[in-house]
Order: structure tokens, then C-alpha cells, then sequence
């Protein structure tokens, strides 16, 4: 038998120690996650579920365990939205300013944008609870502080209370009106659009932005309602344009844009799964029924009109319902 030096007796020796170290820390580490999958189906138990509570610990407690966690970002929250809504009733409740409900919109928005779908329903009864919500902070100036009336009201006064000065000085006069008309119609304006730190115009661009980004993520359900569920969906958005928030058409129809786009992917993907007749009664309720979200007009002429778009996505589900149905294909 061929001996064997001692070089090579160490070099062994070294090489099973080793194996033995890195099996050693493999262990550990199994050893460490199955503690961490445990802490973390405690946390399902106890604390996923769970409210809001609006203390310092109970939202670093939020912030840092639920906000994050995986099972809470895909099954709880694509689902539910009574955590996010609660920010908001919280926001109302205690008369928090414009700058709170644009920093906690920011957070969400970054939330939305990271998890893979949205409930179509229950994200649009979300984003109505919130316009509800939300709506103190564009509420218009009552006449006694509009800034016209507030002018006239200066200069009538000071005419019937200085009308001698002005007769004698009128340089000297109309300075002084002039000056109290600028402070008072300044300040106006600072009450009225500053105090919160940013104007209602740049909270309502970020209130369109987290409402884009989720409609861009909703799912309906797949079945013989998909129609009546997209078409609510629709109608909810067009409401919008009747709220404080002061919607012109083009944003309501970007909005509605938004959700079409989503539809047409969806029947796209699964318009092979959805009934021959639920596509007829569509057809016939858009050449029948008077849809007002269908009537608004593209800002250009050159776009393609949502009519034309929907009935084309409608088209093409429904030549892959027909080849589901009698061919078998799941195109």
C-alpha cells in the first residue's frame, strides 16, 4: 500500500475541517431562517390583520414590520385598502394640512407601484372614500374672502371714511388704498392657498398620480360580470368630474384612459375564458345605451376614440372565446 506523506495527512485533515465549518454554518443559517419563518407567521397571526393605531409605536410598528412584509404586500393588501384609507380618516379627524395627505399619497404610491395587481373593485371604492376624505382641502374661498370683493369692499371704505383726504391729496390717497388692497388680498391668499405649504394644485396633481398608477395595476375578476365590473369602474371614475377636487374632462378622461388600457390588456390575456354572450351583451349595450364616459372626446383628433378602441378589444375576446369554445385553444 502506498504510504502517505505527511504533507498530504495535513492536507486532509484541513480540507475536512473545512467541510465540517461550512456544513456547520449552512446549519446555523437553516437554523436562522426557520426562526425568522416562524417570527414571521407570528406576525400574519397577530399584527397583519390588525388596525392602524396612530401612536409613535404603533406607527413605527406599521412602518416597520407591516408595510414591508411580504405576505401583506401580496395577499392583503392588492385586496385591502382600510390601512391606507385609515391614514386618511386619520388626516380629516385631526384637521391635518395638505402636506400630510401629499406625503402619506407619496408613500402609497410607491406601494402601488411595487406590488404586481390591484382588486379593481375594492381600488375604486378606495380612491372615491378618499376624494370624500380629502375634500376640505379644496374647498373655495367663501365671497367675503374673494379677492375681488375684498378690493371693493377697501375702496368703498376708504372713500366714505376719507373722501377729504382724497380730495386734498389723492396721490396720497389712492398710495394708502393701494397698499391696504395688496395686503389684504395677499394675505387673502396665503390663507387661503399657503398655509398648508403647497397650493391645492400640486396635492390634486399627486391625487392623479396614485389614482393612474393603481388603475394601471387593477384586475377584475375573470367571469360573466367582467363587463358590469369594468363599466362600474368606468361610471365611478366619471363621477369624479363632479367633485371639489375640480377634475377638468381631459383628466377624467385620462382616468378613464387608464382603466381602458387595463381591460383591453386583460382580454388580451384572458378573453378566451370569458363567455360568447357576455361579449354580445356588451356590443349591444354600447351601440344601444348611452355611456358617458364613451362620449368624451380624445384632446386630439389623431387619437384613436375609446368606442373604437373598446369595441376592437371586445372583438378580438371574442374570436378567442370562439376558438376556446370550439376548439379547445386558450389563445
Amino acid at each position: 500500500m502506498k504510504k502517505i506523506s505527511t504533507l498530504s495527512l495535513l492536507i486532509l485533515i484541513y480540507i475536512h475541517f473545512t467541510i465540517c465549518k461550512v456544513l456547520a454554518k449552512a446549519e446555523q443559517k437553516s437554523f436562522d431562517n426557520q426562526n425568522e419563518n416562524s417570527a414571521e407567521m407570528n406576525l400574519d397571526e397577530d399584527y397583519l390583520f390588525a388596525p392602524v393605531k396612530f401612536t409613535d409605536d404603533g406607527l413605527k410598528n406599521y412602518f416597520e414590520k407591516k408595510f414591508n412584509h411580504t405576505k401583506y404586500n401580496q395577499e392583503i393588501l392588492p385586496n385591502n385598502f382600510s390601512d391606507f384609507l385609515s391614514f386618511f380618516q386619520h388626516g380629516r379627524k385631526t384637521n391635518q394640512k395638505r402636506a400630510y395627505t401629499k406625503v402619506i399619497l407619496k408613500a402609497f404610491l410607491q406601494k402601488i407601484k411595487s406590488i404586481e395587481y390591484v382588486n379593481a373593485k375594492k381600488f375604486v371604492e378606495f380612491v372615491l372614500d378618499l376624494h370624500t376624505l380629502i375634500s376640505n382641502h379644496f374647498e373655495k374661498p367663501k365671497e367675503e374672502k374673494n379677492p375681488r370683493t375684498k378690493a371693493y369692499n377697501i375702496l368703498y371704505s376708504q372713500m366714505v371714511n376719507h373722501y377729504d383726504v382724497f380730495k386734498r391729496t389723492p396721490e396720497t390717497f389712492l398710495t394708502n388704498v393701494s397698499e391696504n388692497i395688496c395686503s389684504a388680498v395677499l394675505k387673502n391668499i396665503h390663507d387661503y392657498d399657503k398655509v398648508d405649504d403647497i397650493a391645492m394644485s400640486e396635492l390634486k396633481n399627486i391625487v392623479i398620480r396614485f389614482t393612474e398608477c393603481g388603475l394601471g395595476k387593477m384586475l377584475w375578476t375573470v367571469d360573466n360580470d367582467i363587463w358590469v365590473q369594468f363599466k362600474d369602474t368606468c361610471d365611478s371614475l366619471y363621477q369624479l368630474k363632479d367633485h371639489q377636487i375640480g377634475y377638468d374632462m381631459e383628466e377624467i378622461n385620462d382616468l378613464i384612459n387608464s382603466a381602458l388600457a387595463r381591460f383591453e390588456f386583460l382580454l388580451e390575456i384572458m378573453g378566451s375564458e370569458i363567455d360568447i354572450e357576455v361579449y354580445d351583451k356588451a356590443a349591444k349595450e354600447i351601440d344601444n345605451a348611452q355611456i358617458p364616459w364613451l362620449e368624451i372626446e380624445e384632446y386630439d383628433e389623431i387619437m384613436t376614440p375609446k368606442r373604437k378602441c373598446l369595441i376592437s378589444a371586445l372583438q378580438k375576446g371574442k374570436i378567442k372565446a370562439m376558438a376556446n369554445k370550439k376548439y379547445g385553444i386558450l389563445a
